[in-house]
């Protein structure tokens, strides 16, 4: 499909993209105009899936909710994951090696979202803080990850299922949501 540049989504026709991957490296600088299309877009029934820069462009829109704390460590981090369809074909009893760079821990905040994939941070006082939050909104749905799927052949399958989630081509909705 044709990229979909962040300056020109309340003049793009958003309808036709089943979901949109927005990737790291800074996020998206959105003007208001482009913030509700965005958020338009998803609540009438679009995807979104967010890396890194790309969750906290979510965030920063209403996709998703959560306190976001720096976080800036580059490399391999732990992550538990729990069930869910972007987590599909993982062994959930151990934990998954996950590419990061400098993305935020989030502690959710607000209704209808799930956490399914953890920090191991080092336990007790500390929180148990969000690496991948899902939630859907609206008609559609957004998948948020603070490290990068991309970068690892274990991980990738998790981007790929999380496209085809958003994009409601694996757990299709059986109902109208709210």
């Amino acid at each position: 499909p044709t990229p979909v540049h962040e300056d020109s989504l309340a003049q793009t026709d958003l309808s036709a993209y089943a979901a949109l991957i927005c990737p790291g490296g800074g996020g998206l600088n959105l003007t208001p105009e482009n913030r509700e299309a965005l958020l338009g877009y998803v609540k009438g029934g679009g995807g979104y899936v967010g890396i890194c820069g790309g969750l906290c462009s979510a965030l920063q829109c209403g996709l998703l909710e959560a306190e976001k704390y720096r976080f800036n460590v580059r490399g391999p981090v732990w992550v538990k994951l729990k069930e869910h369809p972007v987590t599909a074909g993982y062994d959930l009893s151990r934990m998954v090696l996950f590419p990061h760079a400098s993305g935020p821990l989030m502690v959710p905040k607000g209704e209808g979202q799930e956490t399914i994939g953890t920090f191991d941070v080092g336990g007790e006082p500390l929180p148990e803080f969000t690496h991948t939050l899902a939630r859907r909104l609206g008609q559609g749905r957004v998948v948020g990850f603070s490290g990068h799927p991309e970068g690892s052949a274990d991980t990738r399958p998790m981007l790929r299922n999380a496209v085809l989630w958003t994009a409601k081509i694996t757990d299709p909705p059986t109902q109208p949501l709210p």
